[in-house]
């Protein structure tokens, strides 16, 4: 450990030595971003290297293991994480612990990494405070320079949420939920027409004869709104509408438009689904234009 620790502070010395030393005025602007990003790259490779070492030391302490009933599994699974100083890739053990019957990392027990969290707690901190005041897919550019999803920043300010509120008692049950998504031309007030995305989200149909009619319809539409805002607004409506655990599967109905696609991104166990008058109609396109034959 002390070797490599010495190496490593050795390339980090030489590294901003020479970009000082070689020749060239340097701007603040460029020191600022240069020396950062070295500097970065230094505390995450003393980072490695301390987690390296701290696994080997847990796979060097058999006698400890053997009383705890816990063997080696596997060797070097790879592991990430997103954290104040960019992406954190290391390598640690799988162990099989006999006794409990179950199977765990005990580095990521020892510095308290929870199971597939991929961000960090500073980090994660920090992406629901900005959260609050600009929108999910700044934050991630802010805050990690897009190294996470809009969706991931969506999921911390939820969970961050859920710990603050209790849930509402009244969330429907349903297995299956529908989410309509189409444009519409709408007339403005200045007597120009828009076009307008518009979502329904609802339950399945019922039907009265051949008429069919939407079981608890809710329409939203994105006038003046982003892409991003009109799925936001879609998911907190299913959440706070519904029991999403209890939700098996939503389908996603429309033309494949880009818009569209996004929501698969937002809408938890999505899954899309082209529109019975897209469908024909791309089977006409298809077929040059002869209908398909009714079985």
């Amino acid at each position: 450990m002390n070797n490599i620790v010495q190496q490593i502070c050795e390339e980090f010395i030489s590294e901003v030595s020479g970009f000082f030393a070689s020749g060239s005025i340097r701007k603040i602007e460029e020191m600022e971003t240069t020396l950062k990003k070295k500097a970065d790259s230094f505390i995450l490779s003393m980072m490695t290297a301390y987690l390296d070492s701290l696994d080997q030391a847990i796979v060097e302490d058999k006698a400890g293991r053997s009383k705890k009933g816990i063997v080696i599994e596997r060797r070097d699974e790879k592991r990430e994480l997103c954290t104040a100083f960019g992406q954190l890739r290391f390598m640690r053990t799988y162990f099989h612990d006999k006794r409990n019957q179950n199977y765990v990392y005990l580095l990521d027990q020892a510095v308290g990494l929870e199971s597939y969290n991929r961000v960090s707690g500073t980090v994660t901190v920090e992406l629901v405070e900005h959260a609050q005041e600009a929108s999910y897919g700044e934050s991630s550019r802010h805050v990690t320079g897009e190294a996470i999803s809009r969706q991931t920043v969506m999921q911390k300010l939820r969970l961050l949420k859920d710990l603050k509120i209790e849930p509402p008692s009244d969330k429907r049950n349903v297995k299956i939920l529908h989410v309509d998504a189409d444009e519409d031309h709408v007339p403005l007030q200045n007597g120009r027409n828009a076009i307008v995305p518009l979502i329904c989200v609802y339950e399945g149909v019922k039907y009265n004869g051949k008429r069919g009619q939407c079981i608890n319809p809710h329409y939203i539409s994105s006038y003046g709104k982003t892409t991003e805002e009109l799925w936001l607004e879609t998911v907190d409506w299913i959440y706070n509408s519904y029991d999403v655990d209890n939700i098996e599967r939503i389908y996603l109905h429309g033309d494949g438009a880009l818009w569209i696609k996004e929501g698969l991104n937002w809408l938890p166990k999505a899954k899309m689904v082209l529109d019975k008058y897209h469908l024909r109609k791309s089977i006409l396109s298809a077929t040059g234009r002869h209908p398909p034959r009714s079985s």
